[in-house]
């Protein structure tokens, strides 16, 4: 068994460095770390229905009276026993519920076990589980034997901790009675819980001595039968009792009679079949993890020669790349060219548009919108405060369809210059047109903000010119209206109905004159920022990109002359290749003929 470890880790050891390049150092490093645990730790769990002997069979094997066996007394939590050079007790105590890492744990004394181990669940103080370290010579080579609460007795408990111990071990061996049948909850219970969760299974049955050697053979091939229909275990009979014996007097007969090499034989085999079966998987992961890099490998010859290529067609194409930069450039600095004269005549087209929708919806705002707000039942209700409310909630819906305007045109403009830079330049040559549009609706953006937040600074001047309640400060050019607002409502509320709608339109229009003209200013500086903007824009990006291309000419030459290097860098990668191909197919091997011929 050590000798098919020490093949696995060999090709482990020679995977150690290229592992670590490729990403693969962690998943190889645990699988050396498990190949360690198996060799190191195989854990056995003894189960069956109540009182069929387990604990007296698991004495016989370790040697010694460990688990209580006397009648009446059953085992009522999962007990662990391994290899120590002194005796030594570990008690796992709590409430399962909720969860095993909030368990307890104490040492205690060897003489307490049977104190902790058996009774109802007051008596053994929550105790769900006990760990024993034992200097026994069948542990030594990393065996660990699980003695579990016997299922079908009257307590619960029991099998729900057997059933939760079961995932836990890598052998099961099942204990049956010779005196009686196999029972359909022995049936379940093996069908169920142990052979759903334990690929390793060998089924005892005890009390064999109780039997003639006739009657013996036929409840054998009865037993082998009846577990047929819900698997294939390894079936022995064996007699704990006469093992006990053999163990105390050294009586060949009672050695014999026990069958005490047949069972030894079978734990023996189910052993060295679970180790070999989690080495063949750790051999598979193995394969599958030399194959995912050997398609690295693979990609890296494929990029390397791509690049190679890439760097030959790019000094074909790099001056070319340039001189067609260089000249769409200087067209644009030039005021004359089309390019320009087409972008000028584009935010020309796109500012009046812009402009004449202000000027339209703000003389709409001043006369008919006005006068129906004004006229209205609550035009001069709440020191009009009304008034002003609906007024600033037309100015700013204004604004909001200017921006909207406003940012429709930017988009158009931008969509405009790319299809303009993309006749320019081609897709083969150099695409820019993503990298406009970033600009672009950057600047889009900004003007979008700019324009609605002076908006609004002209909607708060507009309600100051009537409520000192509406006044915010910051606003320079409204704050002289404060003083005013007060005289101006005390002097309204002594005139008629039809002065004071005129007073309140000599006071009011003049000052949403003035947000529609601050409106109108700021959308005209936008669209000189923006305009502006772009074309710097443009032509940075332009100069970007020759520095770029310079960058990348100059890398391009290097690598053509450093011809050499891309050849030594070529034979690496071949040679890790070469490696990776032999060590797969040596791996393949001893999965065609597991391990060859390892130790008996």
């Amino acid at each position: 068994m050590i000798n098919d470890s020490n093949k696995l880790k060999s090709f482990i050891k020679q995977l150690s460095s290229i592992s670590q390049q490729y990403g693969k150092r962690a998943v190889i490093e645990n699988i050396n770390n498990a190949i360690d645990k198996i060799d190191n730790s195989t854990s056995i769990l003894f189960c069956g229905e109540f009182k069929r002997g387990k604990s007296s069979l698991i004495n016989a094997i370790i040697g010694d009276e460990i688990c209580p066996t006397d009648i009446g007394i059953a085992t009522a939590v999962v007990t662990r026993i391994m290899y120590g050079q002194t005796k030594k007790v570990v008690r796992y105590y709590g409430n399962l519920l909720e969860g095993e890492n909030a368990l307890k744990k104490e040492e205690i004394a060897w003489d307490d076990i049977q104190k902790y181990t058996v009774g109802d669940v007051i008596e053994i103080g929550s105790t769900v589980q006990m760990d024993l370290y034992y200097p026994s010579e069948f542990l030594k080579e990393g065996l660990v034997v699980i003695d579990t609460p016997g299922i079908g007795g009257l307590d619960p408990r029991h099998a729900n901790l057997t059933a939760m111990a079961l995932p836990y071990a890598d052998i099961a061996v099942f204990i049956t009675d010779a005196s009686e049948p196999v029972t359909e909850s022995e049936l379940k219970f093996y069908e169920k819980k142990v052979a759903s969760r334990v690929k390793s299974t060998i089924v005892l049955i005890n009390k064999s001595d109780i039997l003639s050697q006739d009657v013996l053979q036929t409840h054998i091939e009865t037993t082998r039968n009846t577990f047929l229909s819900v698997g294939n275990p390894t079936i022995v009979a064996v007699s704990a009792m006469n093992w006990l014996l053999y163990n105390q007097l050294e009586d060949e007969e009672f050695k014999v009679s026990s069958n005490r090499d047949a069972v030894i034989a079978a734990i023996n085999s189910q052993i060295k079949m679970f180790r070999k079966g989690q080495l063949m998987q750790f051999r598979d992961i193995l394969l599958s993890e030399i194959n995912d890099m050997l398609e690295t490998v693979k990609v890296e010859k494929m990029q390397l020669e791509a690049n190679h290529n890439t760097q030959n067609n790019a000094i074909q194409n790099y001056k070319d790349q340039q001189q067609k930069l260089a000249q769409f450039r200087n067209e644009i600095a030039n005021p004359t060219s089309s390019i320009r004269l087409q972008v000028n005549s584009l935010f020309e087209n796109a500012r009046n548009e812009v402009l004449n929708q202000i000027s339209h919806e703000g003389t709409l705002l001043t006369t008919s919108t006005f006068d129906r707000l004004i006229d209205s039942e609550n035009g001069l209700n709440n020191d009009g405060k009304w008034l002003v409310a609906q007024i600033n909630d037309e100015l700013q819906e204004l604004s909001y369809n200017v921006n909207l305007t406003t940012k429709k045109t930017f988009d158009q403009i931008s969509k405009t210059l790319e299809k303009k830079i993309s006749e320019v330049l081609s897709d083969e040559d150099i695409n820019i047109s993503d990298e406009l549009r970033i600009h672009s609706v950057l600047n889009s953006q900004l003007a979008f903000n700019l324009a609605g937040k002076f908006a609004q600074g002209g909607i708060i001047a507009t309600a100051l010119a009537i409520g000192a309640d509406f006044l915010i400060p910051g606003i320079g050019w409204a704050v002289g209206l404060m003083s005013a607002a007060a005289l101006i409502w005390r002097r309204l509320n002594q005139e008629s109905q039809q002065q004071k709608k005129m007073m309140i339109r000599q006071q009011v229009l003049p000052k949403i004159n003035l947000a529609i003209t601050d409106l109108r200013n700021q959308i005209n500086t936008q669209f000189t920022k923006y305009h502006q903007n772009i074309l710097q824009t443009i032509q940075t990006m332009l100069s970007e990109t020759e520095e770029k291309m310079k960058a990348i000419q100059q890398t391009i030459i290097e690598s053509r002359e450093n011809e050499k290097k891309f050849k030594e860098n070529m034979s690496i990668i071949e040679q890790r290749e070469k490696f990776l191909n032999t060590l797969y197919s040596q791996m393949k091997l001893l999965y065609s003929n597991p391990f060859g011929h390892a130790e008996q």
